[in-house]
C-alpha cells in the first residue's frame, strides 16, 4: 500500500473482517438447520396419516421461518460486500494505487482528502455519542458505506456501560464471540463473571453471590493457576465483615478486588479484545491524522521561546512556522520528532487542513 495510504488499513480490514463472520456465521447456521430439517423428515414406516400430514405442515413452516432468516442473512451479506467494495473503489479513486509511479490528479486528490476529513470527524462523533449529527454528516456527504458507525457506536454503548459498573453487554458480546476469545486467550470473560460475583457480594447479597458463582465461575483442572487462585481469593470475601462499599480499608488483594478501578481495567481489557477480535482500532482516526501531521511538522527546533510567540494569536498563527501558537505546541508535546531539520507551512491559512490531511509541506 502507498505511504500516503499507510493509515488506511483499518478501512479495510473492518469490512472484511465483519463479511468473513457473516458468512461463517451463515454457513454454520446452514448446517445447523439442515440437520435438523433431516431429523424431523418424516420415515418412510407405515405411520398413520393424520400423523405424517402434521410432520409435514411442521416441516414447511419450519422451511418458511428458514426462508426469511436465510433472506436475512443474504441480504446482510450483500451489505457488507457493498461497504467492502465502496472502499476499495475509494482507494483506487484516490489515484494513489496506479502503477509507474504516476501521481493522482488534483481533483483525485481533492475529493479523497475530502472525503478523509468527512469520515474522520463522523468517526469522532460517533465515537463522543453524537449518532444522529454523524449520520447527518455521512448522508451529506454520501460517506455511509465508509464509516462503521453501528460497530462503533455499539462498542462505545459497550464499554461506556462497563465503566459504570453495567456488565450486561459486554457479557452477552463475549458469548458471541467465545471461540474467537478462546483463540487468543483471553480471560474476558472470565473477569467480567468475576467482577459481578464481587459487585454480588459487596452489595452483601451473599446468596446471589454463590448461586452465581456455582453457575458462571466453574473452573477445570486445566483452568491457569491465576485464575484459580484469583476465584480463591474473591471466594473469600463472603467471610470478611469488613465494609466492602469502600468505607473500610481492606487489606491486599481483597482492595484491588473491590476497588472501583476494575471496571476501568475491564473496559481496557474489552477494547484490546474488540481490537483483536474486529479490528476496530481503539484510536480513532481523526487522532491518528493529526499526530501525523504535527510529526511531520515537529523538527528538531520546533520549541520556540515566549519571547518569539508573544504578540501572536493565540489559536492560530501568520508565521510560516505553526508552533509559535501555543495549543498547537501543547499538541505536539508528546509526538516524535520529524527526521528533517525545518518545516514550514506552504499555506499558513489552510494549516489545519493540512495538519490533519497530511499535507504538502516544505522541507529544508
Amino acid at each position: 500500500m502507498p505511504e500516503q495510504l499507510a493509515l488506511e488499513g483499518n478501512l479495510l480490514r473492518v469490512a472484511h473482517e465483519q463479511l468473513r463472520r457473516e458468512v461463517r456465521s451463515g454457513a454454520t447456521g446452514v448446517e445447523k438447520e439442515l440437520r435438523g430439517l433431516k431429523q424431523q423428515s418424516p420415515d418412510d414406516g407405515d405411520e398413520p396419516r393424520g400423523d405424517a400430514d402434521r410432520q409435514v405442515q411442521e416441516l414447511e413452516e419450519r422451511l418458511r421461518g428458514y426462508k426469511r432468516r436465510l433472506v436475512g442473512a443474504t441480504e446482510a451479506e450483500a451489505a457488507h460486500v457493498r461497504r467492502c467494495k465502496a472502499r476499495v473503489d475509494h482507494l483506487v479513486g484516490s489515484g494513489y494505487c496506479r502503477g509507474g509511479g504516476e501521481a493522482p490528479t488534483p481533483e483525485e486528490e481533492q475529493a479523497f482528502v475530502q472525503a478523509r476529513v468527512d469520515r474522520a470527524v463522523a468517526e469522532h462523533m460517533v465515537r463522543q455519542g453524537c449518532g444522529r449529527s454523524a449520520a447527518r454528516l455521512m448522508a451529506d456527504a454520501g460517506i455511509g458505506d465508509l464509516v462503521d458507525a453501528e460497530l462503533i457506536d455499539a462498542a462505545r454503548r459497550m464499554r461506556t456501560e462497563l465503566r459504570a459498573g453495567d456488565a450486561g453487554r459486554a457479557l452477552a458480546w463475549c458469548a458471541k464471540q467465545r471461540s474467537a476469545l478462546k483463540k487468543l486467550g483471553s480471560d474476558l470473560e472470565f473477569q467480567l463473571r468475576l467482577q459481578e460475583y464481587v459487585r454480588m457480594v459487596r452489595r452483601r447479597e451473599l446468596r446471589d453471590a454463590i448461586a452465581y458463582a456455582r453457575d458462571h465461575l466453574r473452573l477445570g483442572r486445566s483452568s491457569p493457576a491465576a485464575q484459580r487462585r484469583q476465584l480463591l481469593q474473591a471466594m473469600a470475601l463472603l467471610a470478611l465483615r469488613e465494609d466492602l462499599t469502600g468505607k473500610d480499608e481492606l487489606p491486599e488483594p481483597y482492595r484491588a478486588l473491590c476497588s472501583d478501578e476494575r471496571w476501568v481495567e475491564l473496559d481496557d481489557k474489552l477494547g484490546g479484545a474488540l481490537a483483536a477480535t474486529q479490528s476496530l482500532p481503539p484510536t480513532p482516526l481523526l487522532h491518528s491524522l493529526m499526530e501525523s501531521g504535527l510529526s511531520a511538522l515537529k523538527t528538531p527546533g520546533w520549541e520556540i521561546s515566549a519571547e518569539q510567540s508573544r504578540g501572536q494569536a493565540q489559536y492560530f498563527c501568520q508565521s510560516q512556522s505553526p508552533f509559535t501558537s501555543a495549543p498547537i505546541r501543547q499538541l505536539a508535546a508528546a509526538v516524535p520528532l520529524a527526521s528533517h531539520s525545518d518545516t514550514r507551512c506552504a499555506k499558513p491559512s489552510t494549516f489545519f487542513a493540512f495538519l490533519i490531511f497530511l499535507p504538502v509541506f516544505c522541507f529544508d
